[in-house]
């Protein structure tokens, strides 16, 4: 498996703290519900004021592109397992805070690690790889895997993926990415379990 090994985490470490904090703090802040709506404001502010380019955006995580100024080796050996030896783009994923569980980045991507981490081999086949991550789950680099579009190898998938024990998440087309030609699962953060 090809993993990447960030060289400079001081930026990303930055990034990350700083958008949660704010998150945090705009969403603590909020007399009600309805003036959530105002913390996509806080995010685009908090990655424009540290140079970050937006790749997608989920309930608890916001995903960018690695920066071109980051430096970074690879580390493991490569193998064809998804399709690609080395991805041409990396992209981090960076927690946004939730006022619930489920709506926390801290603990959708350390959750997301030890999937995959605990994952079998025949399992992660089906999943986007977590290649590195911060010490505290403050972010976790990935390849990039654009969203596939939708089609009938959904229903396929899901009982293929059954069939290795990664069961419990949401079929929702912006969970998955296309990474070498196949789509695996990208956000398993939540709701996913490794049986």
């Amino acid at each position: 498996m090809t993993e990447i090994e960030i060289i400079d985490r001081t930026p990303l470490d930055e990034a990350a703290a700083d958008l949660y904090k704010r998150t945090r703090q705009y969403l603590e802040s909020c007399d009600s519900p309805a003036e959530h709506v105002g913390v996509e404001g806080i995010i685009d502010d908090t990655l424009a004021d540290h140079g970050l380019v937006e790749v997608g955006r989920g309930r608890a995580r916001v995903v960018v592109h690695l920066p071109d100024d980051i430096d970074y080796r690879t580390v493991g050996e490569p193998n064809n397992a998804h399709g690609t030896d080395f991805p041409e783009e990396w992209c981090v994923k960076l927690p946004t805070y939730g006022l619930e569980e489920y709506a926390d980045g801290f603990h959708q991507s350390r959750r997301e690690l030890l999937l995959w981490n605990s994952a079998s081999g025949r399992q992660r086949m089906f999943l986007v790889p977590t290649a590195d991550a911060a010490a505290d789950f403050a972010w976790t680099a990935v390849p990039h895997a654009p969203q596939p579009d939708g089609g009938p190898w959904v229903d396929g998938l899901i009982g293929n993926m059954a069939d290795v024990g990664i069961k419990g998440f949401e079929v929702r087309l912006e969970n998955f990415g296309r990474l070498g030609g196949q789509v695996h699962l990208a956000d398993y953060g939540h709701g996913v379990r490794i049986e």
